[in-house]
């Protein structure tokens, strides 16, 4: 499987884990979309799903995106997830 599918499916698992929970109040799951940052030392995948969630969620973009780290299933392909 590729990277990008088992990350977008890991940050979609999150999203839907933060809705379960309460954390997130959305009716459709928006696709992650992640992409390879220009600077690499923006890391080595972006999304921008939490500022397109966040009219929908009516939450900031970065609390959406505090809410997906939170809620990142345990996994072997993350070493870290930062918000920027």
């Amino acid at each position: 499987m590729q990277i990008r599918i088992e990350l977008e499916q890991l940050v979609t698992a999150a999203l839907q884990a933060a809705v379960e929970d309460g954390t997130l109040a959305l009716d459709t799951l928006p696709e992650p979309a992640l992409e390879r940052p220009k600077d690499e030392a923006n890391g080595d995948w972006a999304s921008t799903v939490a500022l397109r969630s966040a009219k929908l969620a009516r939450r900031s973009p970065r609390d959406i995106a505090q809410a997906i780290v939170d809620h990142l299933p345990e996994n072997g392909i993350v070493a870290c997830a930062e918000i920027a």
